[in-house]
């Protein structure tokens, strides 16, 4: 729950300095997080039902499965947080602002 707790927040936080919608990115990292722990554990249950993956410490097993989602979602937060950053740089508020100052002298 604490790491789904982090990576809620730092979607949240990053949601929050690109002047997006917050709480939806808080639940897209918190959601995506929970999802892609349950399909990495069908996927450990099914291997370990075919004896191809069969390692008998469950809490060794909850540790990989913690860092492949960890690491997963960190490799997402990372391409988006680029993703934005280079958004943030198209305009400025100043050329905004001349756009509407031409067309009222113009009329």
């Amino acid at each position: 729950m604490l790491v789904l707790f982090i990576f809620a927040f730092m979607y949240y936080r990053i949601a929050e300095q690109n002047d997006k919608n917050k709480w939806l990115w808080a639940a897209v990292g918190g959601l995506g997080y929970a999802t892609i722990q349950f399909a990495f554990s069908i996927f450990h249950a099914l291997l370990f039902e075919m004896g191809i993956f069969n390692i008998g410490n469950p809490i060794l097993i909850t540790f990989i499965i913690i860092g492949i989602s960890g690491g997963i979602m960190y490799f997402i937060y990372t391409r988006l947080r680029r993703k934005w950053e280079s958004e943030d740089n198209r305009f400025s508020t100043d050329s905004i602002n001349e756009i509407g100052s031409q067309q009222n002298n113009q009329l």
